[in-house]
């Protein structure tokens, strides 16, 4: 199956499925749902390191939910887990991207992790930001995180003037696992906007796209999409 990230599709989609139903059925506590998410990760073949402080270029110490990575891989994932009632605001999207940023200008690309007392330092060549949330971002938040290449998995809800919509590697992975027949065009359409949505610091420090753009363009894939399923 192709792969345009450090996120396979197949555990993206379960990360999907997993939001949707907290959001409808919460579980238990935010740590609870931080654990749930790990798990999903390391049935997917991932490392994961669960709540732990690393410190960034500037020397101040950053908690993340989960930092993960496949073996062998250099390239991270830094997942923040949102609970709560509120729908997440912009400032949400910015806090966490800053903190990433700190993390992704270390010098030398090596980060540190202690586990068991003991510090270890895994060498990387890009940090990826995911936002995972049991409750809908605000619009403006959505299209913040587009803007910055951040994955948002959040659960599918209905407003008056906003649908927040699945990540397009969601839809993606349910295109290709349709019995339907699909454009070849359609699809390689689709996989250009999996690459856009989702960006790496290392591309994404020098390159901010149009949110509001990228989410009409998402909106109208995604009504597509439904259609062929």
């Amino acid at each position: 199956m192709t792969r345009f990230s450090p996120l396979d599709l197949n555990v993206g989609y379960q990360l999907w499925n997993f939001v949707n139903s907290w959001f409808k059925n919460p579980q238990g506590q935010p740590h609870d749902f931080e654990d749930k998410v790990s798990e999903i990760l390391l049935e997917g073949g991932y490392i994961t390191f669960v709540r732990r402080r690393v410190h960034g270029k500037s020397c101040v110490n950053h908690e993340y939910d989960i930092i993960t990575k496949k073996k062998n891989d250099k390239m991270f994932l830094l997942i923040e887990c949102k609970t709560g009632s509120n729908l997440l605001s912009k400032n949400e999207v910015l806090s966490f991207y800053a903190r990433a940023y700190d993390i992704f200008n270390l010098t030398g690309k090596v980060l540190e992790v202690t586990r068991a007392n003991r510090v270890f330092e895994y060498p990387f060549e890009d940090v990826y930001c995911v936002l995972i949330s049991s409750v809908p971002l605000e619009k403006s938040a959505l299209i913040c995180a587009l803007a910055f290449g951040i994955l948002v998995i959040q659960p599918y809800c209905k407003f008056e003037s906003y649908i927040s919509i699945p990540p397009i590697q969601v839809d993606y992975f349910r295109l290709i696992c349709s019995k339907r027949r699909v454009n070849e065009g359609f699809k390689q359409e689709v996989e250009k906007l999996c690459k856009l949505t989702f960006r790496g610091l290392l591309e994404g420090q020098g390159k901010i796209f149009s949110g509001q753009h990228l989410y009409t363009i998402l909106e109208k894939y995604h009504k597509i999409i439904i259609t062929l399923l």
